[in-house]
């Protein structure tokens, strides 16, 4: 289980839930404080909005994140090569 935005798909809405049988229970994150609005959401219950089952939503997901985490990776390289040539 991990959170998303709740712009994470634009145009459905994402309840707040964990999927456990092929239903999903309501889940309540009451009392957080964050600046983007969060929501619970499991490999599974993305699969069901996506159409796909949960292990191909595990590796898109992953995929996702990966890509991210290099484009941030060569951002923050290239604010490092920039501040190092100007010292």
């Amino acid at each position: 289980m991990f959170q998303v935005s709740k712009e994470f798909v634009y145009g459905k809405s994402i309840d707040t839930g964990i999927v456990s049988g092929g239903s999903v229970r309501p889940f309540s994150m009451k009392g957080v404080v964050s600046g983007i609005g969060e929501t619970r959401i499991n490999y599974t219950q993305i699969g069901i909005y996506a159409g796909i089952d949960k292990d191909n939503a595990r590796v898109c997901i992953e995929r996702v994140i990966k890509e991210l985490s290099e484009k941030v990776r060569a951002v923050i390289e290239m604010m490092l090569l920039v501040e190092y040539l100007h010292l």
